[in-house]
Formats: C-alpha cells, structure tokens, sequence
C-alpha cells in the first residue's frame, strides 16, 4: 500500500482461490529479521514451500526460481531489481507477489515489476 497499490488490488490477490502452490524465495538470512519473522515465518503460517538460499547470488536465484516455480519474491528491494535486471528469468516465468523492505526502493521498482510481471502484487 506503501507503493500506492490499491487496497482493493492486495485484497484480490490475497483471498484469490490459488490452484498452484505459493513457493518463496528465502533469499536473507534467518537471523535478519526480514528472514525469520517476515519471510520464513509467514511463508510456514501460509503453507507456502519455502526455496533457501545459502548466499545471495542473482543467478543461483533464477536457477532456483525455474527449478521449484517459484512464484513469490521478497527481502530487500536489491534483491527483485536484480532478478529483473538480470533478464536470466524466463519470459512466461509468472510472480505472483514480490514483496520487499528494509530498505527504500527505488522510485521505478514497482514500475519495473508490473512491466515484468503484469498480475503480480508488488
């Protein structure tokens, strides 16, 4: 909301009826607090699959992201700039959320993720 999403636009998103499972990326560590209670913690309380990485590195990522479907991003906003700036992720690759903090994104992300993945919540 913080990025002028609509209410209505998460509210759509959220309580949609979601066929597939939502698989995170973890892509922080578990003792930030992003990792654990914003990311890990949710993703658990969800039932979502929940994809670690070891240390970040953009092309481990996409590689991760192909090979488990991964369809929900977040951490701090580096890290989804970076996937998309990459170009390395399939073109009908689909994200249904790309959620980030921690840090100030730059005014052009959220842009930049509706222009990569149209029905994605940024």
């Amino acid at each position: 909301m913080r990025q002028g999403v609509p209410l209505k636009d998460i509210l759509a998103v959220v309580l949609q009826p979601n066929t597939e499972q939502n698989v995170m990326l973890l892509a922080v560590p578990f003792f930030h607090g992003t990792g654990c209670v914003s990311v890990l913690v949710r993703g658990m309380q969800d039932g979502q699959k929940v994809v670690l990485m070891r240390r970040w590195n953009v092309k481990d990522a996409v590689k991760l992201m192909v090979e488990h479907k991964v369809n929900t991003i977040g951490g701090v906003p580096a890290i989804t700039a970076a996937i998309i700036q990459s170009g390395l992720l399939p073109k009908d690759h689909k994200i249904r959320v790309a959620g980030y903090g921690g840090a100030a994104p730059s005014e052009r992300l959220v842009g930049d993720v509706k222009k990569q993945w149209p029905d994605c919540l940024p």
